[in-house]
């Protein structure tokens, strides 16, 4: 809809692996569907992708020791 603050700088989303990503989507025998999700798109949708590959790094770095 509104053109200036759509955000295109990921073509696929980032968070696709997780499954606690924040974005709205579905599982279709066994995919994830995140074609209704535009959370990559939103004009925070960058700060908040970094912000949540960083927790996850966090979370993997306390899952190894």
């Amino acid at each position: 809809e509104n053109t200036e603050d759509f955000n295109c700088m990921f073509c696929y989303c980032p968070l696709y692996l997780l499954e606690e990503c924040g974005g709205n989507y579905i599982y279709y025998h066994g995919v994830k569907d995140c074609s209704n999700c535009l959370v990559p798109h939103r004009p925070k949708g960058y700060d908040y992708i970094n912000t949540k590959l960083r927790e996850e790094i966090e979370r993997r770095k306390m899952d190894n020791k």
